[in-house]
């Protein structure tokens, strides 16, 4: 899996840096409760060693969100067709 979405981690992660500019950095990420519970929150700690001015807020989902500005700034959702 992870294989699959090193590419756009790090296309994420430089895009990231470059809009840092300093100051608090404020990140609503939608992303399925299973993913989040199993994946995402045991890796919270290391994320925030690494970017300590990081806020992130987790929307935590059971069906697929709404793509929508009004829910979060970045999604991660699965594709039934691989």
């Amino acid at each position: 899996y992870f294989e699959g979405i090193a590419a756009g981690l790090s296309q994420i992660a430089q895009s990231s840096e470059q809009l840092r500019g300093g100051g608090e950095m404020r990140v609503r990420l939608a992303v399925y409760s299973s993913f989040a519970v199993k994946w995402l929150i045991p890796r919270l700690a290391g994320l925030r060693q690494l970017y300590p001015e990081l806020d992130l807020s987790l929307e935590m989902v059971a069906e697929d969100p709404e793509l929508s500005d009004r829910v979060a700034d970045c999604f991660i959702t699965v594709s039934p067709n691989g």
